[in-house]
């Protein structure tokens, strides 16, 4: 009889997802791969000095650090890749100086029948504010669980985390990604 349970065998993650950066650049692709090495999905991203002048995005600063994705393609959907994917953006704002900021254009022409606007918005995204009229179609989708019946067009959609428009916050984390260097290239 045994003293002590037997070890369980070690759980394999379902997906990984990899990260290719530019050589001379801040752009990075993020791909999204199942156990049997099929691409689930695709996010292309860079950080920038958003100029907000217009207040297309946020309210609340004419300029700060944002992480703008360019392009979030899943291969699979409703199975979690592209709330997946939007995680590790959460992650490289962080890593990257721009405080959790995160802006993005959602056009639904590529799929009307299923605008993106729905989706960012369930993950956490904001719309900005010359969207009230979309923000009001899609909430009222989100909420009574049903298709959006008209076409939405782009609209400027926004997470904002810290806007700092003195650039103290960046600073800080710049001496503290110095100091301890190590734990900033584990993440």
């Amino acid at each position: 009889m045994l003293k002590f349970p037997p070890l369980k065998p070690h759980r394999y993650t379902e997906r990984i997802i990899v990260k290719k950066q530019e050589e001379y650049s801040n752009k990075a692709v993020f791909l999204m791969y199942d156990k049997k090495g099929c691409c689930l999905g695709r996010m292309e991203t860079e950080p920038c000095v958003l100029r907000n002048r217009y207040h297309l995005y946020s309210p609340n600063s004419d300029k700060y650090s944002s992480l703008h994705i360019k392009r979030l393609n899943s291969f699979k959907r409703r199975v979690g890749v592209g709330s997946s994917l939007i995680n590790a953006a959460k992650i490289e704002s962080f890593k990257n100086f721009c405080n959790g900021n995160i802006h993005l254009v959602a056009s639904d022409i590529f799929d009307a029948k299923h605008p993106p606007q729905v989706f960012y918005r369930k993950v956490g995204f904001e719309f900005g504010k010359h969207e009230i009229d979309t923000k009001k179609i899609v909430d009222d989708c989100i909420k009574n669980n049903k298709p959006v019946d008209k076409l939405l067009g782009d609209s400027f959609m926004y997470i904002e985390r810290d806007v700092d428009e003195s650039g103290e916050s960046a600073n800080s984390l710049k001496q503290a990604k110095e100091m301890f260097s190590d734990i900033f290239n584990w993440l």
